[in-house]
């Protein structure tokens, strides 16, 4: 009779890329939500949604064989309070070692990469954000933001942020606007970062896009101040009117030698209630 052999095993990015197409397909057929692009910058009145992302975040020294990679899990709750203020809560928890010590939990913070708990444990420490709009036009719009790192284990956290929204019509939306996160440490740790991701509505249910930004890092000390450019590249697609698939790629400090070596990739689904 016939031997048996065992077949070679299917690399992840195939299954990935199946994973999405399939999603599309799947998409192509529901009962769409509002196109990504037109969406405000806040929840609407009453609107819950719920994030759940797994992250991988893989960094390599100049030795390739010393590469780590570290895997974790984001949760996210979103509340509209008023047709224009939104309420959040986020957790996190590392997986492993390398997880913990990479936060890989931030990678499946999907499209929001504001993340700034600086503690190395296995959970993060939970983070309380409030967002009101203050402008909601249909091109522009303006918000203001403050967050709150709550100190379960280590120092406590803040930001503070104005998120801005440029609409091009209902095909381009452009994410972008200031956000100064500080940590109570000894010394202080400080920030100043500006994001600018731009979305292409591909379909009505599919959009994408690059993503980039500037980090300006003050670690309190003198001369340790550091500037970082990342530059990534995001996809979704609208499984359903309540339900996102969420997808980010994303070299955090290209500018720095050895950049490219530092990468991480997550997914995420986003479930509402409308």
């Amino acid at each position: 009779m016939p031997s048996s052999r065992r077949l070679p095993p299917i690399p992840w990015w195939i299954l990935a890329v199946d994973a999405i197409l399939i999603a599309i397909s799947i998409a192509s057929g529901a009962r769409s939500a509002p196109p990504w692009v037109e969406r405000p910058i806040t929840l609407p009145r009453h609107d819950v949604s719920f994030d759940v992302g797994f992250g991988l975040l893989s960094t390599a020294p100049p030795d390739p064989a010393t590469r780590r990679t570290g895997p974790g899990l984001d949760f996210e709750l979103g509340v509209g309070i008023t047709q224009h203020l939104e309420l959040g809560v986020r957790a996190g928890v590392r997986l492993g070692e390398q997880g913990t010590d990479l936060h890989g939990d931030e990678a499946g913070r999907i499209f929001d990469r504001q993340t700034f708990d600086g503690q190395y444990q296995r959970w993060a420490n939970p983070e309380v954000r409030l967002r009101g709009s203050l402008l909601h036009g249909r091109v522009a719009e303006l918000a203001l933001e403050g967050r709150l790192v709550l100190p379960f284990s280590g120092h406590l956290g803040a930001l503070f942020g104005m998120p801005l929204a440029f609409h091009a019509g209902n095909s381009v939306r452009v994410d972008t606007g200031v956000f100064v996160p500080v940590i109570f440490d000894e010394p202080t740790f400080t920030g100043f970062n500006v994001p600018v991701d731009v979305w292409i509505q591909a379909t009505r249910t599919l959009f994408l896009g690059p993503m980039t930004g500037v980090r300006i890092v003050d670690f309190g000390r003198q001369d340790r101040s550091r500037t970082d450019v990342s530059l990534g590249f995001g996809l979704g697609v609208a499984l359903d009117r309540a339900i996102d698939l969420k997808t980010m790629g994303l070299f955090p400090r290209i500018n720095g030698e050895g950049g490219a070596r530092t990468f991480e990739a997550g997914i995420a689904f986003q479930f509402r209630i409308e």
